[in-house]
């Protein structure tokens, strides 16, 4: 052990001298000719390395002048100074020790950053946001030690450092560059070569086949932040952490590290570099498979409890099995939850259900906790991680997969991968304390515009705020990659998206087009990190605007014919007339149908399908016959 030990520390301090060989040569280059007139390749030449080894330190260009090291430091000498300090004397000690650590050449380094930050206007405003942060970083720090004196220490994690999602974004890349990780562009919200699914659900589906065996041209460790649409949780977009639309910050290793480094490494970003509190993390891992031989997964629950001794928490075990039973027993006050078939990964769900070559594993997922709200028994008599009444929040899962199901069982994968997905939203979220995830930067915009336009509070129209904010960014998003509405597969959806966010603008009293106000503060939001959604912004409204227009022609003569069936409830019949007549997609009739109370048949799905088909044969013979003469005339010219 101590041998690794030595090598760990030798790999550590390599990476760090060639990130700052690379930093060095960069600003050497910006002040000799000109920021803009730089290029990765040149800093890449300059430095001896390849641009791809550039690109493993810094995302940007502007990370190699943007990265500031002092942050941390600061924060771990005002850990560090006797609580018994006033908070003010701890910091003013705090910022002293710092400077005083400081050498002449770190200074110089610090002097030419700074003169460069304000040569450049770009840099001028990221720097004032990321100023911003460290104030309010340090700020939260002091907060933390007036509130608690009594705390031994005040390690970096235990600093809530109120960050939004875009500096979550940035920070989270940067940390797996530092790291040797390569970042990856997102891929469409259609995938490619894909006919199994209508979209993008997950950062990993677009490096199935990469996980599967095949060799990434970037390496074995990936890293990026992709948008995703899952349409299997349009029921719950209302609720304060569900939405249709989001962006899943992931990491992968193909055949390289496993759940050590996994592990530790996302404990680190969430409690050091987003600054959450680690008493309020709890996890899960898997508790095995005797039917199939998986043995439980002692062995990432043994690196979580060393992860939480590093802050002074105690880790607690407890077997739950399945959710049920959790919700039965509770968690009982445990830091580590084993269960079943929800911490097993695969794409079938199931290990039942795998295939012969299939690739599977155990998964950990990390919760937050929200000890404001109160556990409600619907979901339970009591609380555990995966509880759904709210007061845990799952910010993110690792899988690792190291089983490949074989005629027999399982056998041990050849090469074991790691595949990482968490919630940007939920861990921005948690970052301003909110367990709410529309209260982000990255979808209150929309529900402020929605206040101003509508007149009224997000406090007392909720649902509707959430629903039409997450519908139109998800929207959005779909037009950016090419998708126009429709009756098939993703114009579908889109078309779904559109007409249920119109719906619910009209119990906002916004029955005029509003679109046009939305759509380029969706643009707005996303204008630097996905510039395309700005580059493409006349197209996606006026797509957008078009469905608009077209279902608020009939939308009020809709609700007013569903209202009728208030008595005689709902067939098959009266919900194909209103997609046909009135342009409501079905699911959004029988959503209608549930709030106003309407009664709606069991046997609606195959009467409607039986409409449906009717209406396309019509649709088919009416062609056959317009084509017929079309036929015979050209037969006659050709005759002729």
């Amino acid at each position: 052990m101590p041998g690794k030990t030595a090598v760990l520390g030798l790999r550590e301090r390599k990476k760090a001298r060639t990130r700052g060989s690379i930093r060095e040569h960069a600003m050497r280059l910006f002040l000799q000719q000109g920021f803009a007139q730089t290029s990765v390749e040149q800093i890449a030449e300059a430095a001896e390395v390849s641009p791809s080894t550039f690109f493993r330190y810094f995302p940007t260009k502007e990370d190699v002048v943007l990265a500031d090291d002092l942050d941390p430091i600061l924060l771990a000498a005002l850990a560090s100074q006797p609580t018994e300090l006033p908070p003010l004397v701890a910091l003013r000690r705090a910022v002293h020790s710092t400077l005083q650590a400081l050498t002449p050449e770190d200074v110089e380094r610090e002097q030419e950053r700074q003169r460069l930050i304000f040569a450049v206007p770009e840099l001028r405003a990221a720097i004032l946001m990321q100023l911003y942060s460290s104030i309010d970083m340090i700020a939260g720090a002091v907060a933390q030690r007036i509130a608690h004196p009594d705390r031994a220490s005040w390690p970096p994690g235990a600093i809530m450092a109120r960050m939004d999602a875009d500096e979550i974004r940035r920070i989270y890349l940067q940390f797996m560059v530092e790291r040797g990780h390569v970042v990856i562009p997102r891929a469409p919200l259609i995938p490619h070569n894909d006919p199994t699914t209508l979209f993008t659900g997950s950062g990993m589906q677009p490096l199935l086949p990469y996980l599967l065996g095949q060799d990434h041209p970037d390496g074995h460790r990936l890293t990026d932040s992709q948008t995703c649409l899952r349409v299997q949780d349009i029921d719950e977009v209302g609720d304060n952490r569900h939405t249709t639309f989001f962006e899943m910050l992931g990491n992968w290793s193909l055949g390289d590290y496993f759940k050590t480094e996994q592990l530790a490494q996302f404990w680190e970003f969430l409690t050091e570099r987003v600054g959450l509190d680690p008493n309020r993390i709890y996890v899960s891992c898997f508790s095995g498979d005797p039917i199939n031989g998986i043995p439980k997964d002692t062995e990432s629950a043994a690196i979580w409890t060393e992860l939480f001794a590093t802050a002074g928490i105690s880790a607690d075990q407890v077997d739950l099995g399945t959710e049920e039973h959790g919700g039965e027993v509770g968690s009982q006050g445990a830091r580590i939850a084993f269960y079943s078939k929800k911490n097993w990964w695969c794409r079938g769900g199931k290990a039942e259900n795998m295939p012969v070559g299939e690739p599977g594993g155990p998964d950990s997922e990390v919760f937050y906790l929200y000890p404001a709200i109160e556990h409600d028994p619907a979901y339970g008599r009591h609380c555990h991680q995966n509880c759904d009444c709210g007061r845990f929040i799952e910010l993110g899962n690792s899988v690792f997969m190291e089983y490949k199901k074989d005629e027999t069982g399982f056998e041990p994968l050849p090469r074991r991968n790691v595949d990482y997905g968490g919630g940007l939203a939920r861990i921005a979220a948690a970052s301003i304390d909110s367990p709410d995830v529309y209260r982000i930067n990255l979808l209150w915009p929309i529900i402020d515009k929605l206040q101003e336009l509508s007149g009224k509070s997000y406090e007392t129209d909720t649902t509707a705020m959430r629903v039409i904010s997450d519908h139109l960014r998800g929207a959005t998003f779909l037009a950016v990659d090419g998708v126009k509405p429709s009756n098939k597969e993703q114009g579908y959806v889109m078309r779904r998206l559109v007409r249920r966010a119109v719906r619910y603008a009209f119990d906002l009293g916004l029955e005029q087009n509003f679109f046009p106000q939305i759509i380029p503060t969706v643009a707005q939001m996303y204008a630097k990190d996905y510039p395309e959604v700005v580059e493409r912004g006349e197209t996606v409204i006026a797509t957008l605007v078009r469905e608009e227009q077209a279902f608020r022609r009939t939308l009020r003569k809709g609700i007013k014919q569903l209202n009728t069936y208030a008595e005689t409830g709902l067939s098959g019949t009266e919900l194909f007339t209103l997609y046909d007549t009135y342009g409501f997609p079905v699911e959004l009739s029988t959503e209608e149908a549930r709030k106003a109370e309407i009664p709606v048949s069991p046997q609606w799905r195959a009467e409607f399908d039986a409409k449906m088909a009717e209406q396309r044969a019509r649709s088919q013979g009416a062609s056959k016959m317009r084509l017929q003469p079309l036929a015979e005339a050209a037969g006659g010219v050709t005759r002729a």
